[in-house]
């Protein structure tokens, strides 16, 4: 009988153990990404995985975050090109995890571009002069 509960708790606490790991062990990650330009004018396009089994942050601060990590070109398996610049434009769709990305159950998705929609004056460098638009 002693063997048995101590089987269970083992049992429950290597569960614990890996649920914290799938909710706070890993960091957002960019799994797909193309780029669009011209000669004064580029877009880039990334699908992001947040790789959370819930939620909790608002979808504002999701996108700042996303929009930070691309300035600081570190997200893990990916590296963008900023020789040129940054781009003028950032469109991102964002999935809770590999499983939605698969079944294609975007969580959100957002814009991040010129106000007013003009084009090729500022980079996404320049926040003052972008605008943060929120698709659900």
């Amino acid at each position: 009988m002693k063997k048995k509960i101590i089987a269970i708790v083992v049992v429950f606490i290597i569960l614990a153990i890996y649920t914290c790991y799938l909710q706070f062990g890993r960091d957002i990650d960019v799994v797909n990404s193309f780029s669009l330009s011209s000669s004064n004018y580029s877009e880039e396009n990334i699908n992001v995985v947040l790789n959370k089994l819930i939620v909790t942050e608002s979808k504002d601060d999701i996108s700042e975050n996303i929009i930070q990590h691309v300035l600081d070109n570190d997200f893990h398996t990916i590296r963008f090109s900023f020789d040129n610049g940054y781009p003028h434009k950032l469109d991102v769709s964002v999935y809770k995890n590999e499983r939605d990305l698969k079944k294609n159950h975007e969580l959100f998705s957002f814009s991040y571009g010129q106000v007013n929609g003009e084009i090729g004056e500022y980079d996404i460098s320049q926040s003052d002069h972008m605008e943060l638009e929120i698709y659900d």
